[in-house]
């Protein structure tokens, strides 16, 4: 064998060779099949721990409208609740790990169709500027949640509430509104001698039992019926009462006494309830509200009582609101407010045609909002 031989057998050798070994085929080997190249391993995913995070209890003040929503609090059969998706918005931007951890409090609660402006919750959340993690600036909380929240929810600030334990309210890295929202609370603190900034010292801030009052607002068009009559009717409603038969039956309840604070039926153009009188000049398609002001309601009883003294303006000249233990609810009417409408056709109507609940919370919220 010549030089040449030997050395062209040794090349074709070595590419046999280096083709089995990478189980490439060739000309030589053309049944070894081709191997796919070898896949990179996958890294685990890490599960998220909270106890790296120092956590902080707030207060979230949001709006939201809520026709497309089956109301507030979540429900076992739906998923299209506004606590609901408020919560998958908390989880999934990790700020809490479940529901059951985050000491999570509600100011209040609407039924479907029902829009809030100014609702206010409490939760504690992560933080980044509460130890074992110190950075230079805290979360933007109205932003973050704002982006995993559906366009009809909108959180609009957050301020920073006691959790019970004494720690500090404001950190370094919050923002300056924070602080100055934080030092408003303490001088008024300072004034009227509750170091606690809280109506229950000593306890955490809850939005449920720490609220002033909640309001509600029913908007209707006022048609053919008799304001005068519903103001006087709504009158009736202030003071202290036994609500028994303004409320929905729960064996849960042994106490039925609350006291509302207002029942007033307002024009929806005029801005101080002073400014409407019954003397004002206004038409069958002029838009006015029921304001109902209280310390707590019932499940369903504010819809009741804007609900009696629609009925009350329907009749003219009769005030509904005969009370002895105020007033006796008909069957009819709550059958008549679940079945209220838009208005048809533009037609001049009686039904209730939107709702509102404003609930006030004893702390103060930064007058800047991030969305």
């Amino acid at each position: 064998m010549s030089h040449e031989d030997l050395l062209a057998h040794a090349i074709r050798m070595n590419r046999r060779s280096h083709a089995q070994s990478h189980n490439v085929a060739t000309n030589d080997n053309p049944e070894i099949p081709p191997r796919s190249p070898p896949r990179k391993k996958r890294k685990a995913k890490r599960e998220f721990d909270m106890q790296r995070y120092g956590q902080r209890m707030i207060a979230l003040k949001f709006v939201y409208f809520g026709w497309p929503f089956h109301g507030f609090a979540s429900q076992p059969h739906s998923q299209n609740t506004v606590e609901h998706h408020l919560f998958a918005a908390l989880t999934k931007t990790k700020l809490i790990t479940d529901r059951d951890s985050c000491m999570y409090s509600r100011a209040g609660r609407t039924d479907v169709g029902v829009s809030a402006m100014g609702q206010v919750v409490g939760v504690r959340v992560r933080s980044n500027i509460v130890s074992p993690l110190k950075c230079t600036s805290e979360l933007s909380y109205a932003t973050v949640l704002n982006s995993c929240l559906p366009p009809e929810v909108r959180v609009l600030s957050w301020a920073p509430v006691s959790d019970g334990s004494g720690a500090p309210l404001s950190f370094p890295g919050d923002l300056p509104e924070v602080n100055a929202a934080v030092k408003e609370m303490q001088d008024a603190a300072a004034q009227s001698g509750n170091e606690s900034l809280l109506r229950r010292p000593g306890e955490p801030f809850s939005a449920r039992f720490d609220a002033l009052y909640r309001s509600y607002k029913y908007f209707f068009i006022r048609g053919s019926m008799d304001i005068s009559a519903m103001r006087a009717g709504g009158a009736h409603f202030v003071g202290t009462h036994n609500f028994r038969n303004f409320c929905k039956a729960d064996e849960s309840i042994t106490n039925f006494e609350r006291h509302m604070y207002a029942v007033e039926v307002r024009r929806a153009s005029d801005h101080n309830s002073a400014n409407c009188t019954d003397t004002d000049p206004d038409g069958d398609h002029t838009v006015y509200y029921i304001y109902v002001k209280g310390q707590a309601f019932f499940v369903a009883s504010s819809a009741m009582h804007g609900g009696d003294n629609v009925r009350g303006g329907k009749e003219k000249g009769k005030s509904r609101c005969n009370i002895s233990h105020v007033g006796q609810r008909s069957e009819g009417l709550w059958s008549f407010l679940k079945s209220e409408t838009a208005v048809p056709n533009g037609v001049a109507s009686s039904f209730v045609v939107a709702r509102m609940c404003i609930p006030a919370i004893c702390i103060n919220f930064p007058d800047s909002c991030d969305f």
